[in-house]
C-alpha cells in the first residue's frame, strides 16, 4: 500500500502549520493524499488483461475446458487484483505518467476549491498539495496571494522538496516547505489576531 503518515507525523506537520500561521494572516493548508485517484478504470483494464492471460494458460494446460471456466478464471484474477491494495499500488506504476499528473492536478484543484469555499474571499490562501503515489506536489494560491506572489515564485520550494525527498522523509520535507512558504508570505501578509483557522493538515 501507499505509505501514510503516522499519527505523530501528522501532528508534527499540523503544529508546524500553526506555528507558521502565527507569522502571517495567510491561511496555509497542507493536503496529503496517499493517491490522487483510485484509477479504477486502469485497474479494471489491467485485471482483465491479467485474468485473460491466466485463463489462456489454464486453457492451454487443459486445466479448464469450458467457456464458463475460462470466464471464472478471468473473474477470480480480476477480483484478486481489485481487492488487493498492494496489487493496486503495484499496477499504478503502469499508468502513464501523463495520466497520473493530470488526475493529481485535478484533485489538487478540487481540494483547493473545497477549502476556498470555507474562507472569506479576502483571506490569503496557500494550499500545499502532496500526493505520494504519483510523487506529485503543487502549491495552489488564491487571487489574493497571486496579486503579490506569482505562481512561478514557488518553483524553488517545490524543487527543493523533490530533491530532498530522496534522502529525507515526508514529514521533514513538509515541515521545511511549510516554513519556506511562511517566510515568503509573512512579509506581504502580516501577522493576524488570534481567531479560528482551518485545520493545518488534511489527510485524504
Amino acid at each position: 500500500m501507499v505509505k501514510r503518515l503516522t499519527k505523530e507525523d501528522g501532528q508534527a506537520i499540523q503544529n508546524a502549520v500553526k506555528e507558521a500561521e502565527r507569522q502571517t494572516s495567510a491561511e496555509i493548508v497542507v493536503v496529503l493524499a496517499p493517491a490522487s485517484d483510485p484509477y479504477d478504470d486502469y485497474i479494471l483494464l489491467f485485471g482483465l488483461i491479467a485474468g485473460s492471460i491466466a485463463a489462456i494458460a489454464f486453457w492451454i494446460a487443459k486445466w479448464i475446458m469450458t467457456i464458463t471456466g475460462f470466464v471464472a478464471i478471468q473473474f477470480c484474477v480480476l477480483a484478486f487484483i481489485w481487492l488487493g491494495a498492494w496489487l493496486r499500488t503495484g499496477f499504478l506504476r503502469f499508468v502513464p505518467p501523463r495520466i497520473q499528473r493530470h488526475r493529481a492536478a485535478n484533485r489538487a484543484a478540487a481540494e483547493f476549491a473545497d477549502i476556498s469555499r470555507r474562507l472569506k474571499p479576502a483571506t490569503p490562501l496557500v494550499v500545499f498539495y502532496v500526493s505520494l503515489a504519483e510523487h506529485y506536489i503543487h502549491i495552489v494560491t488564491n487571487s489574493v496571494v497571486r496579486e503579490k506572489i506569482p505562481d512561478s515564485s514557488w518553483t524553488d520550494i517545490l524543487e527543493t522538496f523533490k530533491s530532498s525527498m530522496k534522502k529525507s522523509t515526508v514529514r521533514a520535507e513538509c515541515i521545511a516547505a511549510i516554513n519556506a512558504i511562511a517566510s515568503r508570505v509573512s512579509p506581504l501578509f502580516p501577522e493576524k489576531p488570534e481567531g479560528d483557522a482551518l485545520t493545518g493538515l488534511i489527510e485524504l
